[in-house]
């Protein structure tokens, strides 16, 4: 079957192989669609393609060793290599290693390329090596980690903003590496890595579960990326209720999250990239346990986001900060929309899709992952930006290979690798929705159909799909 369609302007299309979708409503979340396994989807040319590549390159060029270099030294074990440069010689040490987990991880499921898989089985085991040095579940490379939360799990908690204890997001490192353990489990079947994960929890919530809920209150002060969420997909992993009630505690955060569940919108100077990993947390939990209020919080957050702190480009933020809803005009700088907040933006919105398939959700989608993400790398050595200026005569500036890592030299491993993870949907009713035009093969396991597209979007105004089936 070959079908052709001429766009005139960026739309969504619906190609339904049975019966119409109905949107049914019920009390539990049954939801209408969802995206398809990473290794079913691959790019097949293209920008997208070559940034893939590009980052695939890069991601075979660092050295695991030197990622686990702070892992080693806090559980008492001598490193095998120095600490790179830039966040990871600072007090935020450790965060990279989640990303680059995640993004092998990905890659792995999605080209089935050894070298990736060898890369992921060395580092698991390193860190199995230095959770049973520490004894007792815990793995960081935080520096002072270990005094940090001895202290917290005994009551004595403070912070400004960006410190727990003296110690910089130490839970927001933890989420990238509990998150990247779980995505090596998830698309590379490591065993291991959710038993490492698992302790991990477990600590956690030794850790935590004693505390009042002011004291809870003062902990989730502090920037705790998206804690929420990893606990809750490791609560989908095991069951266990323990990482469910923990990741509920990390969910409630007060200040932030009382005012978006009744609709009003508190963002005005508040740190944007604090806030959406949380979020993202809440339609994790909505999805495993139905909660209203987690759905209420997602949904309204998205909204006043995109149509109200968002750039024509699909990103957020200036000087990593939320301003006056709906008044962009006059924050226009060197320092607007941080690649952060669009890399999470993005895994928001592919939640709220499958909720709802709305075009809304696919056009912010489509807009964003073309015109910041795509825009984010640089096409000639694959290096990320950190912001992307929209102000007359703003000039990107590219991140280091090796020396400036930071939040966005980690998200940017995983945006590059991942670009299928959006452009196919399928509907509960086993329609196929196509919700980017991004030259792709479709390997349809389940209908045992392959779909390929074809295009050049947007330098023309056509895809041609072309289904393959017995």
């Amino acid at each position: 079957m070959r079908i052709e369609k001429y766009f005139y302007g960026v739309c969504a299309l619906c190609l339904l192989l049975s019966c119409q979708q109905v949107a049914k409503q019920v009390d539990t979340p049954v939801l209408p669609t969802k995206p398809f396994e990473m290794g079913e989807v691959v790019i097949t040319k293209g920008p997208f393609k070559h940034a893939e590549e590009k980052e695939t390159a890069y991601l075979l060029e660092l050295e695991p060793d030197r990622f686990l270099s702070g892992f080693r030294s806090e559980a008492g074990l001598v490193p095998k290599a120095p600490k790179y440069e830039g966040w990871e010689s600072l007090g935020v040490a450790g965060q990279s290693l989640g990303h680059y987990l995640s993004a092998c991880a990905m890659y792995y499921a999605t080209s089935g390329d050894e070298r990736f898989l060898q890369r992921l089985e060395y580092t698991i085991n390193e860190l199995d090596s230095c959770q049973q040095a520490n004894g007792d579940g815990y793995l960081a490379a935080t520096p002072d980690g270990k005094r940090i939360f001895k202290e917290v799990s005994a009551g004595k908690i403070y912070s400004q903003g960006f410190d727990l204890n003296g110690g910089w997001v130490p839970l927001y490192v933890m989420h990238k590496v509990l998150a990247g353990l779980i995505d090596t489990y998830q698309y590379a079947h490591n065993e291991r890595a959710l038993a490492v994960a698992e302790k991990l929890a477990n600590w956690m919530y030794g850790t935590f579960q004693h505390l009042t809920e002011e004291q809870m209150q003062k902990v989730l002060a502090c920037e705790f990326g998206g804690m929420n969420e990893a606990l809750a997909n490791l609560y989908a992993c095991t069951k266990n209720e323990k990482f469910l009630a923990l990741a509920q505690r990390f969910d409630n955060h007060k200040a932030i999250m009382d005012s978006l569940a009744v609709g009003v919108d508190d963002l005005e100077g508040k740190h944007a990239n604090t806030q959406v990993p949380k979020v993202i947390g809440a339609a994790r939990l909505y999805e495993l346990t139905g909660s209203k209020r987690d759905s209420a919080i997602a949904s309204f957050f998205w909204h006043t986001v995109v149509q109200n702190h968002s750039y024509v480009n699909g990103g957020n933020s200036d000087g990593e900060h939320f301003g006056t809803p709906g008044q962009l005009n006059e924050r226009l700088s060197t320092s607007n929309t941080e690649t952060c907040n669009t890399y999470n933006m993005l895994k928001l919105t592919r939640h709220l899709f499958s909720w709802q398939s709305l075009p809304e959700y696919s056009a912010y989608y489509e807009r964003a992952v073309f015109n910041h993400i795509l825009a984010s790398q640089n096409p000639d050595d694959g290096m990320c930006t950190y912001y992307t200026p929209l102000i007359s005569g703003g000039k990107k500036g590219y991140l280091s290979p090796f020396q400036s890592f930071c939040c966005c030299s980690g998200s940017g491993m995983e945006n590059h690798v991942k670009y299928g993870d959006f452009i196919y949907s399928e509907g509960s009713d086993s329609s196929l929705w196509v919700n980017l035009f991004i030259p792709s093969q479709l390997n349809w396991t389940d209908r045992k159909m392959i779909v390929t597209q074809d295009t050049d979007i947007p330098s023309s105004d056509k895809t041609v799909l072309t289904v393959k089936t017995e």
